[in-house]
């Protein structure tokens, strides 16, 4: 296959998992940002620049298109993609509002024959892919609570950056939908109902419109609860912090270690897990992606699940009341 890259920031990553693929051709990249395209181009050999990402959308000899450009540029992006008969991996989010997503849906629906799928590589870690097992083999009993935290702590990137241009950027959007997909995967439910809060505390004087931390209770199926947090202003180093608590044991994921906790006082057995955290890279789902389409391969996270995620992202921003700081 040939492939093409929009964004070289995390766009980067892609291009070493292309070009250590076997099934990869030519490579392709693109970035609006000319000293960092050249900068690239220094680094990487064998592949071909483009100043424009049309280039890469409308080329009729690629094939897969890696979209890891700015959030506001998605949605237009997969479009044209689509409508040029492109596979698609884009980053996290695949778009920013609940028309976006009817678009894109909309021309999916026609071209049913592409993959699309997003980076959600969570999915990717051995300690989640073990705790999915373990929930789906029924080791924790049912399900009845869960929570994340996705503790962004790199406040001056969201003020001084790209984020910051975006109108109301969407920090459940941005980060908390990380967090979000996961605790569907792991649990294997879907959302129902959602209800939650924002706030701007430190960046309302700020170059930055959308609150800087969300916090929502969410209604699971089966009659579970939820509880997601997209907290970009903490004062932490980036980490995520998981809980999933089950009728038989549950699962504790804190400042990148964790450990599983079964039975009930006095007689509670613990259980430490071990290994480094993170253990993937940001490329690692897309080889998996690229097998899939190489080879015919069904790929778990399609594109009706990636819907389904971004899907329940904006029901949760929707039902999301702010509360401004004075």
């Amino acid at each position: 296959m040939n492939v093409g890259i929009i964004g070289l920031g995390v766009g980067e990553k892609h291009l070493e998992t292309f070009q250590s693929h076997p099934g990869i051709n030519e490579v392709s990249v693109c970035d609006l940002n000319q000293d960092k395209l050249k900068d690239v181009m220094k680094k990487h050999k064998n592949i071909n620049s483009c100043k424009n990402p049309n280039e890469i959308l409308r080329d009729p000899n690629i094939d897969l298109i890696s979209i890891c450009s700015y959030d506001n540029f998605h949605c237009d992006q997969i479009i044209d993609a689509l409508n040029n008969k492109k596979h698609i991996f884009v980053e996290k989010p695949i778009c920013l509002s609940e028309k976006e997503l009817s678009s894109i849906k909309s021309i999916y629906s026609q071209n049913k024959e592409l993959k699309v799928s997003s980076n959600f590589i969570l999915r990717k870690e051995p300690r989640f892919i073990e705790l999915m097992e373990r929930v789906r083999r029924g080791e924790l009993g049912e399900i009845y609570y869960a929570e994340g935290s996705y503790d962004y702590g790199r406040l001056p990137k969201i003020t001084n950056g790209w984020r910051g241009q975006i109108e109301n950027y969407s920090v459940m959007h941005g980060g908390g939908i990380h967090l979000l997909d996961l605790l569907m995967w792991v649990c294997d439910l879907k959302l129902k109902n959602a209800i939650g809060l924002s706030s701007k505390k430190q960046t309302f004087d700020l170059p930055f419109s959308g609150p800087e931390f969300s916090s929502s209770l969410l209604e699971m199926e089966k009659g579970a609860i939820f509880k997601l947090t997209a907290n970009f202003g903490s004062s932490t180093p980036h980490f995520h912090q998981i809980k999933v608590y089950g009728t038989k044991g549950t699962f504790v994921h804190d400042c990148n270690d964790a450990k599983y906790f079964f039975g009930k006082e006095p007689n509670v057995e613990t259980e430490n897990i071990k290994g480094d955290f993170p253990g993937t890279q940001k490329g690692d789902l897309l080889g998996d992606f690229i097998d899939s389409i190489i080879y015919d391969m069904p790929f778990d996270l399609d594109a009706e699940k990636v819907f389904e995620v971004m899907s329940s992202s904006v029901k949760i921003e929707k039902n999301m009341k702010v509360i401004n700081a004075i």
